[in-house]
């Protein structure tokens, strides 16, 4: 399914965008103490572990210095450091908005460097539909049709897998002999909300399993979804840490400044009518001049019956060279 860009218009709004349900409501659940205990066994932090947890049967794990998954580690089994970033931010707990490596995302990742080429020539059509002098614009929808799956890049698969994005700037929109000058300072959005979708699946080293006496690693694999020191990591199973307030979904954003100019050489620009138009007013937007109206009109006669009554929405071809 082809790339769907945005929907650009003028103005400064941001897009009202859409975001999954995610695992729901943050702690509604009571807390388990297995995922208590594995929360403390990826993090390092057992500070934060509640007493009640601390006089269980994984009290003798808690007694161990634990080192938590580092991101050196985790990005050997995540294919990359950005998914391990996220995953710990996301076990953090505190559900800030996190600013993700866009820049970084759309270098790896083929498709990402494709949505965002598509992003700026959906902008790039809708600036040369302006008539010359300054304007804003921004877009009324995300882009659709595009998920980083795994044989794409394992890393970005669960840092994001699937994502929006959106763009707005400035234009200037000039008329020279037979060209049209375009340039414009686009803004170039991120937004996803981290949670995971149906279907991921990771399996992950309990971090220093395999330096403790074998009493403590058989309590290491009585935790939920732990087999011979590998924690296997579902949808589900983040879900959980979600709902028992143990780690919180957040926002993902990013935005790229990219200017980018251009020209296009032709003999007519295309103007579209707007309630209130005459052609004195055209002429004067692209020539500077009212009293040139009549070229306008020339150039028109089959498509205006009467020079003083311009039909809203009618393109007209205005002549530049």
């Amino acid at each position: 399914m082809a790339i769907k860009p945005s929907v650009y218009v003028l103005g400064t709004a941001p897009p009202v965008l859409k975001t999954d349900a995610g695992a729901g409501a943050w702690g509604l659940q009571d807390k388990e103490v297995g995922m208590v205990v594995l929360k403390a066994l990826l993090t390092g932090k057992v500070d934060d572990v509640p007493t009640w947890v601390k006089v269980t049967l994984f009290a003798p794990l808690l007694a161990v210095k634990l080192t938590g998954l580092t991101i050196q580690a985790g990005a050997s089994f995540f294919g990359g450091d950005d998914a391990v970033k996220h995953l710990l931010h996301y076990l953090g707990n505190t559900g800030k908005t996190y600013t993700i490596d866009f820049e970084g995302m759309i270098k790896e990742v083929n498709l990402a460097k494709d949505v965002r080429d598509a992003q700026i020539e959906a902008a790039k059509k809708f600036v040369q539909s302006l008539p010359p002098g300054k304007h804003s614009f921004t877009s009324t929808t995300g882009s659709l049709n595009h998920y980083i799956h795994q044989g794409l890049s394992k890393n970005w698969f669960f840092a994001v897998g699937s994502y929006t994005s959106w763009g707005k700037g400035s234009a200037t929109v000039s008329v020279g002999l037979g060209k049209m000058s375009y340039s414009m300072d686009y803004e170039y959005n991120f937004f996803d909300r981290y949670n995971w979708d149906g279907g991921k699946q990771v399996q992950i080293p309990i971090p220093g399993y395999d330096k403790l006496p074998g009493m403590l690693q058989d309590l290491v694999n009585k935790l939920p979804n732990v087999s011979m020191g590998r924690l296997t990591v579902t949808d589900e199973f983040m879900a959980k840490f979600h709902r028992q307030g143990l780690a919180k979904e957040f926002n993902m954003v990013a935005m790229l400044k990219i200017p980018v100019s251009w020209q296009v050489s032709t003999p007519f620009a295309t103007y579209k009518v707007k309630p209130g138009d005459t052609l004195t007013e055209i002429a004067r937007l692209y020539y500077g001049d009212a009293m040139k109206w009549k070229r306008i009109y020339d150039a028109n006669k089959s498509a205006i019956a009467n020079p003083k009554t311009l039909r809203i929405s009618e393109e007209l071809r205005i002549p530049i060279n």
